[in-house]
């Protein structure tokens, strides 16, 4: 996530592809046609949003997806953008609200719902990670102290995020205060 609450992030670049500016990408969306061609992006490059439009991408089964913008043509271009993060507008997203099944949500619903443990208060997400193996919710206790939790069904129980609450199960120990 981002902290900007206008742009949302659904991407990042990982390196370059050929020498023509195409790039490899890890994507943190569950929607790829957020990438058809034509589609609007943004590439946040030194705390600034640059507006770039998909030329092409290729989902690339068993490998980094492709991406190619329109304006980058070299691989040096492409080289220079690794680490960078895509981004779409919230109102892209909000867009496609409709696309989404009754039991599912976006990402960014997740940020400031209050997190609940035992039938009390516990906290409020702050953001939502990448980890190696998954998901993790930041969360922010009422004392102040920050907490990980995996994000994973079996501890986060996602039915009330509608009423932007979450109810969490963790295992013995995992939230020692």
């Amino acid at each position: 996530m981002n902290s900007n609450n206008e742009y949302l992030r659904i991407a990042r670049i990982t390196g370059a592809h050929s020498l023509k500016g195409a790039l490899k990408i890890q994507v943190h969306t569950d929607n790829p046609d957020r990438f058809s061609s034509g589609e609007v992006i943004f590439l946040e490059i030194g705390g600034s949003f640059t507006r770039y439009q998909i030329e092409g991408f290729n989902l690339n089964p068993g490998s980094n997806p492709i991406l190619k913008l329109e304006g980058l043509n070299s691989r040096t271009d492409a080289e220079q953008l690794k680490g960078v993060e895509i981004f779409i507008t919230r109102e892209q997203a909000e867009a496609t609200r409709n696309l989404l099944d009754d039991d599912s949500f976006y990402y960014y619903d997740l940020i400031d719902c209050e997190v609940m443990l035992n039938g009390k208060l516990f906290g409020r997400v702050l953001d939502l990670m990448e980890a190696g193996s998954g998901q993790i919710l930041v969360v922010k206790g009422i004392q102040g102290r920050r907490f990980m939790i995996p994000f994973v069904k079996e501890i986060v129980n996602t039915d009330l995020i509608h009423s932007r609450r979450l109810i969490v199960t963790p295992p013995e120990g995992m939230l020692e205060v």
